[in-house]
């Protein structure tokens, strides 16, 4: 959920899919610079391609685990 402060400057930061640290860096910084950044509590590196495939997984896990669940 975004903050109060995401939502009145439409700026969500990214985080760290491992340790759910928030980095520094906008999504939109991300994209348009092509850059990342070093989480600084687990030292992962994160880019915009990194975090999509992650995203991506965890929609493919989810959806595929309630499939195989539900008879």
């Amino acid at each position: 959920m975004d903050s109060p402060d995401e939502t009145r400057t439409g700026l969500r930061l990214a985080a760290c899919p491992f340790c759910h640290t928030d980095s520094s860096v906008s999504h939109a910084t991300l994209e348009s610079a092509g850059e990342g950044w070093q989480c600084r509590r687990c030292g992962q590196r994160w880019d915009a391609r990194r975090l999509a495939t992650v995203g991506a997984y965890g929609a493919w896990a989810s959806s595929h685990e309630r499939a195989v669940l539900v008879p």
